[in-house]
């Protein structure tokens, strides 16, 4: 018969126990990587043995690409063109399939060599260079943390690469996630050297997706970040000039007009996104009201919203001498940020929320201070591991978004961290 009870003197093991959680981590990198290759065999120009296109995602990138080489620039935002490009790609496309590229013009720059070569093989350099970023910036990240064991080192490895906004999203759909990241964990590594105008520098780099920076820079405005909004300046007026050089004026303006119209449709009444894909708390409510939101739903959208803008706000200012200061209180701060910017927003998909990942070393790196249990920050890391795989299902089926929720939670912890700052030891 077999014991109910446990050995006193023998630790028990918990479902989190690190052989565990290393043998999760390898066992999906191991079987996403296999579904990698078994993609590029089986693509035959049209469908994968999965019945998608190869790279899904990656293929509006391509279309960029392409009408750069065609000598398309000023056309580069013709919705109509760009689905016709992108059917000559993918002619098993359904009709109502849309892949629109609605980065800015610098950005398509990235994509035009590789539309010179094959779409698998521009597509296998593309992926390559996802990864190639991804671990640059978490070895940034990591190299920041001299604290870490080589054993937790090498779990953070394996939690990270095996995280399913990176793997799927950014590996096998294609997503551009991972150049942010990158660009996200060099600014907070400067800051962390105190070099705020090279982390400006590369906070600007986010303007690809300027989703990215909806709550950064005024908290480089609040917290007094002169030379990091400096950096961010001067990086922006050169990728201005990238563009006007690549599109000209009137490539520039339809940009401008296409980003302003996705913005309505992210937050207007109604929006013909997909807001399974969606974290934002806009789409969360959507998903779980109904597509038309109601006075009340609006309402409770507001005041969640508007509870923690105000939150980090106060926290902000109590940090006004922050670009000076490398305090754990600091780090604390900037994790709030990152965090809250993925649902105080209003167009933040899933694949977005790799940026999340540094908020959690920062956690990591500051829970001794705060007297942290370790029990408590493993289910954090628990929960935001977790959701993602089960988000967009859950979404679709029972209209709830349960990524945004853990992200809510992550916010509401971070938040209180910064408004009791941790005793110094």
């Amino acid at each position: 018969m077999l014991q109910m009870t446990s050995d006193p003197e023998k630790p028990r093991r918990d479902w989190w126990d690190a052989s565990r959680v290393r043998f999760v981590c390898l066992t999906i990198l191991l079987m996403n990587v296999g579904l990698i290759v078994a993609a590029f065999v089986t693509w035959d120009g049209r469908r994968t043995m999965f019945g998608v296109p190869l790279g899904v995602d990656y293929s509006c990138f391509h279309a960029a690409g392409l009408l750069l080489d065609r000598g398309q620039a000023e056309r580069l935002y013709d919705l109509d063109l760009q689905d016709k490009v992108h059917r000559e790609l993918h002619p098993a496309t359904l009709s109502f399939e849309r892949m629109p590229f609605v980065n800015p013009p610098f950005f398509a720059l990235l994509f035009w060599p590789l539309a010179k070569l094959p779409y698998s093989v521009a597509y296998g350099v593309w992926l390559a260079l996802t990864v190639a970023l991804f671990a640059g910036g978490w070895w940034l990240s990591l190299r920041g943390t001299p604290g870490l064991s080589r054993r937790d080192r090498s779990m953070a490895w394996l939690l990270a690469l095996s995280f399913e906004p990176f793997i799927v999203e950014c590996c096998i759909g294609g997503q551009s996630s991972a150049f942010g990241f990158f660009w996200i964990a060099l600014a907070l590594d400067c800051e962390r050297r105190r070099q705020p105008f090279a982390a400006g520098l590369a906070w600007g780099m986010c303007l690809y997706k300027p989703t990215f920076l909806l709550l950064v820079v005024p908290m480089c405005l609040v917290t007094r970040r002169w030379r990091q909004l400096a950096g961010f300046v001067v990086t922006s007026l050169a990728l201005a000039a990238v563009s006007w050089a690549t599109v000209s004026a009137v490539g520039c303006r339809e940009y401008s007009r296409l980003a302003l119209e996705f913005l309505h449709q992210s937050a207007g009444t109604r929006s013909v996104f997909r807001h399974a894909k969606y974290v934002d708390l806009v789409s969360a409510f959507r998903l779980w009201a109904g597509e038309t939101l109601s006075a009340v739903d609006l309402l409770l959208l507001a005041s969640l919203s508007g509870a923690l803008l105000v939150a980090l706000i106060h926290a902000w200012w109590r940090n006004t001498d922050g670009e000076t200061d490398s305090s754990s209180t600091n780090e604390w701060l900037w994790a709030a940020t990152l965090t809250a910017t993925m649902v105080v927003n209003v167009h933040m998909a899933i694949y977005d929320t790799l940026p999340v990942l540094l908020s959690l070393l920062l956690i990591a790196r500051n829970a001794t201070p705060l007297r942290l249990p370790e029990g408590s920050l493993r289910r954090l890391l628990a929960a935001v591991y977790l959701a993602p795989w089960v988000s967009v299902i859950a979404a679709e089926r029972f209209g709830f978004q349960a990524m945004s929720w853990v992200l809510v939670g992550l916010c509401l912890f971070l938040l209180f961290a910064c408004h009791r700052p941790p005793a110094r030891e």
